[in-house]
């Protein structure tokens, strides 16, 4: 292909990215809503009793998804009083529960060993051994499973014990889950890391301050704030031996990797922290650059080794394309060159069979993932791709990019959607999924969590707190979906609806959203008090506006052009929820206070395909789904 072919291919690449939402204002905007659910998460799970801490990472928080790419959510949590120390001496406090961070020849790449910290003296706190520590092990505590006597002595913390108890059992809201490397995955989309945080960075971990690069990138002003990130330290996956059956040979295969006395006492370390800033560092054309290799990624290495080759080796031969490269050619008429950029650092990586970790050294992060195999297959598959410059990409499927690219002006594809379209879906996608729907009570939700949220929501709001928008609506709107599902508990305990759930009700009204007054209406409708439900009702049909946006299963072309492309994140999610008649969801929990044909909804035959898709649901009696959906404007006229 010629210069000017690969100049028009790259120009062609850059709209269709922005087609499917990766534009500045859609980024920036998914990287708003997940900056502020991380800290409205946090406000809802401060108690007294156990002080945890949720930190998001990954693609979502990132902005380096779209719709189509169906993106995993990623946390990581740590207790508060649990902490990992680089150096006793230095640390001013000591947590309750304290862990010096020690390196030594039996540490695995990527991995160090936490000694236990004890009280010798008053205010004097000493690694634990097996001498100093003889009198605080006498007691039953020597027979504790998550302690370990290495070869020199120390006393060190299991991080398989750490996995499987002190953190599994405690802290996951969800009762069905399973394992996925070192984190565990509910839902089949969500992903939960558990950690201990040590917030200094070890001297492994500051190599991307110490190797020479040419220093255009990062920026000064993002290697200054990664200096002061820590790291977090969790468990390592399945690192020890692992055996699998093969039913159809009838053979059992051992994977022969580390004896389990030196795996449990491992724990990975992780600069997830570091990551994110870099990540958030990026311009709109190096994001499409790594959204491309993503969806390369994909289409045409997926099926060759699976997740063995992770997004995560792309990210990191992404970061380092980026480091090596000027800022000069990172623009949108150079896009097919900038990919292939990166996929020629992916290659030679692989033909050194040694992909180095971006922020961590001496790690292979290729090591215990790829096979012998994987590593021809993949070079002959990337050399294939970089040598078609990229013409590939025609075939990719992932948000009909290959159809879109195809497409000529003089034909009709009416069955994809235009840019104003994908970005309306975008955006309320993230307000319904994410900033609505995802503080809404679900079947796991105890009363007393609600109520607990509901609570400390409120003092966030009284005392003044970032995000004080978003935090007073989201607080308006739990209200309202907490009373409906208190008032239905009321009613089919035949007991009438306390003074105090309807002042949740009332609460929820200041949102402006008509959703909460057609969920109040329902409710009043259903306990035949039906001058109140008018009243109510009448509010909402006058707050139904010419320019409100009714949102529906079906979106609509003609409605998208009412929604102003804004540059500040906080104005945009006011225009929207504003100017949004979002669809009212409603629970199983709220059955009484749902009009009976919608009831009879719970109760309805589902296809093999829904099945499949609901097969993490967990149902507590006979209906066949937890939740449904109505447009706003139809159950308002019902009512």
């Amino acid at each position: 292909m010629g210069t000017d072919n690969k100049d028009q291919l790259s120009i062609l690449l850059s709209k269709v990215m922005e087609d499917i939402g990766v534009t500045e204002e859609l980024v920036n905007f998914r990287r708003y809503v997940n900056c502020m659910l991380e800290v409205v998460t946090n406000m809802l799970w401060r108690n007294d009793a156990v002080k945890a801490h949720v930190h998001f990472v990954g693609s979502q928080i990132e902005g380096s998804t779209t719709l189509g790419m169906k993106s995993d959510y990623d946390f990581l949590l740590y207790l508060c009083h649990i902490s990992a120390y680089i150096d006793l001496s230095k640390s001013q406090s000591l947590q309750p529960f304290s862990y010096l961070l020690i390196k030594n020849s039996f540490s695995f790449p990527q991995c160090v060993c936490l000694q236990s910290v004890i009280q010798y003296e008053v205010n004097v706190r000493v690694p634990a051994n097996n001498a100093c520590s003889a009198n605080y092990f006498n007691s039953s505590r020597q027979d504790w499973p998550e302690k370990q006597l290495d070869e020199e002595g120390r006393v060190l913390l299991s991080s398989k014990f750490f996995f499987e108890y002190s953190f599994s059992g405690v802290i996951c809201p969800f009762s069905e889950w399973k394992q996925h490397g070192p984190a565990i995955k509910v839902l089949d989309m969500i992903d939960f890391s558990y950690s201990i945080q040590c917030r200094t960075l070890p001297p492994d971990c500051q190599v991307l301050f110490r190797r020479p690069k040419p220093g255009h990138w990062p920026k000064d002003e993002t290697a200054s704030k990664a200096r002061k990130c820590g790291i977090f330290l969790m468990y390592p996956g399945n690192i020890g031996h692992v055996s699998h059956y093969d039913s159809k040979r009838r053979i059992i295969y051992l994977d022969v990797r580390h004896t389990e006395i030196y795996a449990s006492r491992q724990w990975r370390m992780s600069t997830t922290t570091i990551e994110r800033l870099l990540m958030l560092d990026l311009d709109i054309v190096q994001m499409k650059t790594y959204m491309l290799t993503k969806m390369l990624r994909k289409q045409f290495l997926d099926p060759l080794v699976g997740d063995r080759l992770s997004t995560f080796h792309m990210k990191t031969a992404f970061l380092f394309t980026i480091e090596k490269y000027p800022q000069r050619i990172w623009k949108n008429e150079n896009l097919v060159k900038c990919v292939i950029y990166c996929l020629t650092t992916l290659r030679r990586f692989l033909r050194r069979r040694f992909c180095p970790h971006y922020t961590i050294a001496f790690f292979n992060i290729f090591a215990e993932k790829l096979k012998l195999v994987d590593f021809r297959s993949l070079i002959t598959e990337l050399t294939r791709i970089i040598n078609s410059v990229l013409l590939c990409v025609y075939e990719i499927n992932i948000d009909n990019l290959g159809k879109r690219l195809k497409m000529d002006e003089t034909e009709n594809h009416s069955e994809l959607e235009t840019r104003s379209l994908y970005r309306v879906k975008t955006l309320t996608s993230l307000i319904c999924d994410n900033f609505l729907e995802g503080f809404l009570p679900n079947f796991s939700s105890k009363k007393a969590d609600m109520r607990q949220y509901i609570h400390n929501l409120r003092d966030a709001v009284e005392e003044g707190c970032e995000y004080d928008f978003e935090v007073n609506y989201i607080y308006r709107n739990l209200s309202g979906s907490t009373a409906s599902l208190e008032a239905s508990e009321k009613l089919a305990e035949k007991r009438p609806i306390s003074r105090d759930i309807l002042k949740l009700y009332n609460i929820s009204l200041k949102s402006g959203q008509i959703t909460n007054y057609l969920r109040y209406a329902s409710m009043l409708v259903c306990t035949h008090q039906y001058k109140k439900a008018v009243a109510l009702l009448e509010t909402a049909e006058k707050m139904i506006t010419p320019n409100m946006v009714e949102l529906s299963m079906i979106y609509t072309d003609r409605e998208t052009s009412r929604l102003p492309i804004e540059t500040n994140m906080t104005q945009l999610l006011r225009n929207l929820v504003e100017n949004i008649a979002m669809p009212v969801k409603l629970f199983w929990q709220e059955i009484n206070c749902i009009p009976s044909h919608m009831v009879y909804e719970f109760y309805s035959p589902i296809s093999e395909e829904d099945k499949s898709n609901l097969q993490h649901v967990h149902r507590t009696g006979p209906h066949t789904i937890d939740s449904l959906a109505v447009d706003a404007k139809p159950f308002l006229y019902y009512l």
